[in-house]
């Protein structure tokens, strides 16, 4: 049986024990050296938690547990019902209103802290642009992202 079947399946077991009700058999991806997981189960809530810290410790645990089992140090991203799909556009669209804020204002927009995992996709977002900058400032839970626009020379 290969990898992505197997975690399919200790996916689906993992679920049912802790008493969760799967809407559907979990499907996963392998792409960029990653396992990408979608899940979804009838109460999403208990699982993702408050801003998804449930779901972050709940994705840790099952590549711990995965990558011991299988011997492999690949990345488990798990989405439970599309949650963080939604949170990943709702992060980008905070990107383009602090881009456009900073270009209309002509000054530096700073956005709220944010975990390292957001603020990477602010700064990925934004890095097509050459008319702003994007810097990280601050420390541990108060990291946030600052956007700056660029003077042309």
């Amino acid at each position: 049986m290969n990898t992505t079947l197997q975690l399919q399946r200790d996916m689906k077991v993992l679920l049912e024990k802790m008493g969760f009700h799967l809407i559907n058999i979990p499907t996963i991806q392998e792409k960029e050296g990653r396992f990408f997981v979608d899940v979804f189960v009838d109460d999403p809530k208990k699982i993702i938690g408050y801003q998804g810290e449930t779901l972050r410790a709940f994705q840790r645990i099952f590549h711990l547990l995965s990558s011991k089992k299988y011997n492999t140090e690949r990345a488990i991203v798990v989405d439970v019902n599309g949650y963080k799909r939604k949170h990943e556009e709702r992060i980008r669209e905070k990107a383009f209103f602090g881009r456009r804020d900073a270009l209309k204002n002509k000054k530096i927009v700073s956005l709220q802290p944010m975990n390292a995992y957001d603020r990477r996709i602010i700064h990925a977002t934004l890095a097509r642009f050459s008319d702003i900058a994007t810097v990280s400032q601050g420390k541990g839970v108060s990291r946030f992202i600052t956007i700056k626009p660029v003077k042309e020379a």
